[in-house]
């Protein structure tokens, strides 16, 4: 089995997909990503029978003899952004390869959406067999650009799920940890502005604390507030360590298409508390069993939501860190793998396909 990824900036989510394609499909596995201009500095670790490429040093005919000689089952394409990754996607699709384009992109009902989805048919869908979304939201959209049912995939994203839950304290009777988080990019994209409004309101807070832990353009907005706490950007690594000193996300987002951090938290034993418009939030949360959503850019019903959680007792919220456990794991980066997988043509009856 060979798999290949044509893959815009690699994240370190990706690596235990990656992963679980060498050790549960006996596959070699071969990633061209970006690596000019990228967003972080993150680097793949070495790994045996896992391959990177860098983008910037393949032209469209280094690109086509590279692919030509690996030679692979099935191919990935980490959107439709990259022109010579569809030239190739094109290509190898008319050798009866399955093309797997992954999209995170909500729906909206908007004239510029509207007529990108009408171009899409009849342009860049040619180039795949298959489109790999992240949730329901997203489905929405790939069911505008044309694509059938059984041409949809579900599950394009996950966290490190193992990572995460084995360093939770397990012990029932743990005093709970009455800390909020917000963890991402302090940009007004995020909800930072409504997030510190609701937040200062609140009078009575009864113990609990609210922290930042990021960058961006607002930290001097969050500095002004007294009643915070500023953390700096933390790597992934670090980062599983860290979560657990907390009870509770906040993710106020004014857009988010999927908002990986979700399930990352979930995995780590945290409710969540997320706008109405993070994608990931369709899939996790489950109000009152895994945390609580609310409407974007609504200071009130934040505060509500806020106020809520306040008043839960430590036997509420560990049931509740318990659900939350339990609901990240209706995606892991095995069912990712499998999810992927499922493009090829599979021989019925064979359980060694999975």
């Amino acid at each position: 089995m060979t798999i290949l990824y044509l893959y815009a900036e690699l994240m370190g989510y990706q690596i235990p997909v990656l992963k679980e394609y060498v050790s549960k499909y006996d596959a070699d596995v071969h990633v061209v990503h970006w690596d000019h201009k990228k967003l972080t500095p993150y680097i793949p670790p070495i790994i045996q029978n896992i391959t990177y490429y860098k983008r910037s040093g393949l032209n469209y005919s280094s690109m086509n003899k590279l692919v030509e000689k690996i030679n692979p089952n099935i191919i990935f394409v980490s959107g439709w952004m990259d022109k010579k990754y569809l030239k190739i996607a094109a290509k190898f699709k008319k050798k009866n390869i399955p093309i797997v384009v992954g999209s995170d992109t909500q729906w909206e009902n908007t004239l510029k959406k509207n007529i990108a989805s009408v171009i899409f048919k009849y342009t860049y869908k040619k180039c795949f067999t298959h489109i790999w979304v992240s949730g329901p939201f997203q489905y929405e959209y790939a069911k505008k650009l044309g694509f059938a049912n059984d041409e949809i995939i579900f599950n394009l994203y996950t966290a490190d799920v193992d990572a995460f839950s084995d360093k939770i304290k397990k012990t029932s009777d743990r005093k709970y940890s009455k800390n909020f988080l917000f963890l991402g990019r302090f940009e007004e994209i995020k909800g930072i502005s409504c997030l510190l409004q609701a937040w200062e309101s609140i009078v009575d807070k009864k113990g609990w604390t609210l922290t930042f832990m990021g960058n961006g353009s607002l930290k001097k907005e969050i500095e002004k507030s007294a009643d915070v706490i500023l953390k700096d950007f933390i790597q992934p690594s670090d980062l599983i360590n860290e979560i657990q000193k907390y009870g509770f996300l906040i993710l106020p987002s004014l857009k988010e298409p999927w908002a990986l951090v979700i399930h990352e938290a979930m995995s780590a034993g945290l409710p969540v508390l997320a706008s109405d418009v993070c994608g990931a939030g369709a899939v996790f949360i489950v109000p009152n069993y895994t945390g609580y959503s609310f409407k974007s850019n609504n200071i009130e019903d934040l505060k509500i939501k806020i106020k809520n959680i306040l008043n839960m007792t430590d036997a509420e919220l560990i049931r509740m860190s318990n659900n939350a456990l339990e609901r990240s794991k209706v995606i892991t980066p095995r069912i990712v793998a499998a999810s992927f997988m499922s493009a090829l043509k599979q021989n019925v009856g064979n359980e060694n396909n999975y």
